[in-house]
């Protein structure tokens, strides 16, 4: 099963809440992280693998 953990950042900007001790996955390959960021009129969110220190995809969309 796939597993992405939001960053509190990105937690609090989609109204949910993240548990306060980190669930420890079975499967490192499925276990990501995401995290929003800003740059000039564009939102970037970033998923990286905690397993891997290189980024998997990166996702723009206009500043609404």
């Amino acid at each position: 099963m796939l597993t992405i953990r939001p960053t509190k950042m990105l937690a609090k900007r989609l109204g949910i809440d993240v548990p306060t001790v980190v669930p420890v996955g079975s499967n490192r390959i499925a276990d990501w992280c995401a995290h929003e960021f800003q740059c000039g009129q564009y939102r970037y969110l970033i998923y990286c693998n905690p397993a891997s220190i290189f980024p998997g995809l990166l996702v723009r969309s206009r500043r609404s």
